[in-house]
Order: structure tokens, then C-alpha cells, then sequence
């Protein structure tokens, strides 16, 4: 292999490497609240690889929900050059039914807006630093069945979602408008404690459907946190 050869091929191992270090697009926690009866409600928070996502589920009747959630990233306090800040806020609307006598079938629709800022350096200097930031809505459907107990909940699921970035920004400025992409998102999840505080766990991939996706995202999911049911009779 001669030398020019070498070049190339460095330069596109580099270029992936930094393709892959800047996510923009961060899937949060899905929220499956496994609604039981009209007047419950669910708050959940939850920290992992997402931030910290907060979630907020209510069944209007016996068997319609609502859903309120968010998630949030913040830049470490130390002095690293790789880190993601992200804001992003949803709301869906949803229809519920019981499968089994613990069990529950849910259906929500949604949407939501953000705003991501992902940035990476291969060596600890802001020569080398790449920054996007990117201002996107997404619209999602998603599914999921699970079981419930005073003990024990869990189940799992898929949400669709259609990402749209109104602009990408990098660290030179120069802009990047109208970006589109469709991920396959599945997911377990589950819970344990007691009737009404459960300590939770959630896996989730997030898995392009084109092939020609103009931006980056976290292709994992796994998060912890605490759920509190009110009302669930």
C-alpha cells in the first residue's frame, strides 16, 4: 500500500470517527406508563445515557392517557472537550386497554421540539474540537404491552419516530438546513418496589430506516431511575 493510500484511509477512519462523536439527535427515555384505570397518574424520573429525562402520564378516562415528558443535558463541570447539552419537550396522547387481568396494551402519538449541542475532541485540545448543534422537531408513534403488579412491572415495546432538523450549526458556523431521518426504536423496560414506588430500567436501540441520514444520534438507550403511581386501583 503506498503512501497516498495510507493518507486516504487514515482520513476515513478519521472521518467516521468524528462523524460518530457528535449525536445531535438523542433518544429519550420512552415513557410507558402501563395505565390501569381512568384517574391514574405516573411520574417518573429517569438518568442514564439520555441525561435525565422526566415523565408525567395521566388516564383522562378508562381509556384515554396523556403524556407530558422532557429531557435534559448538561455539560460536565469538568474541563473535558467532549460532552452533549440537549433540552427537548413532548406531548402524546394516547389510548389504552387491559389484555390481561394485570396486563395492558398502550397506544400514544405524538410530538415534540429540542435543541442539541454534541461536541468531541480526539486529543484534549480545541484544535481538534468538532461542535454541532442542531434545532429539530420530532413526531413519533410508538407501542407497547406489559404486566403490572404491586411488586413488579415490566413489558416491552417499539416507537417510531421521524426526526426533522430545521438547521445544523458547526463550530465554524456554517449551516446545515432541512435534515430528515426515520428510526425503529424497540425497548424493554421494567420495575421494581412496592404498589406505589418502584425503582425502574429501560434498554432501547434506535435504529435508522434510510440509509442516507445527514446527521448523527445515539444509537443506544439504557436508563435508571424511580416511578410513583397515584390512584392505580
Amino acid at each position: 500500500m503506498n503512501f497516498q493510500k495510507c493518507l486516504l484511509l487514515v482520513g476515513a477512519i478519521l472521518g467516521l470517527c468524528v462523524e460518530s462523536c457528535v449525536p445531535v439527535y438523542i433518544p429519550n427515555t420512552i415513557d410507558a406508563p402501563l395505565l390501569k384505570n381512568a384517574g391514574e397518574v405516573r411520574i417518573a424520573a429517569n438518568t442514564g445515557t439520555t441525561g435525565w429525562d422526566f415523565q408525567t402520564a395521566v388516564a383522562v378516562s378508562g381509556a384515554i392517557g396523556i403524556m407530558a415528558n422532557g429531557s435534559f443535558g448538561s455539560k460536565s463541570s469538568s474541563d473535558s472537550l467532549s460532552y452533549n447539552v440537549h433540552n427537548y419537550l413532548e406531548g402524546a396522547l394516547g389510548y389504552y386497554m387491559p389484555v390481561t387481568a394485570n396486563g395492558t396494551m398502550e397506544m400514544f402519538a405524538g410530538a415534540g421540539a429540542g435543541r442539541s449541542t454534541s461536541s468531541d475532541a480526539w486529543t484534549n485540545s480545541s484544535s481538534s474540537q468538532i461542535i454541532a448543534t442542531g434545532w429539530y422537531t420530532r413526531y413519533f408513534f410508538q407501542m407497547d404491552i406489559g404486566a403490572y403488579g404491586d411488586i413488579a412491572d415490566g413489558g416491552f415495546g417499539m416507537r417510531a419516530s421521524y426526526v426533522h432538523f430545521t438547521k445544523i450549526q458547526d463550530k465554524e458556523g456554517n449551516i446545515t438546513s432541512n435534515l430528515d431521518g426515520l428510526f425503529a426504536e424497540p425497548f424493554i423496560f421494567g420495575a421494581l418496589g412496592g404498589p406505589g414506588l418502584k425503582f425502574t430500567a429501560q434498554m432501547g436501540v434506535s435504529w435508522p430506516l434510510r440509509d442516507n441520514i445527514r446527521f448523527q444520534w445515539m444509537p443506544f438507550v439504557m436508563n435508571v431511575g424511580l416511578q410513583v403511581n397515584i390512584n392505580r386501583k
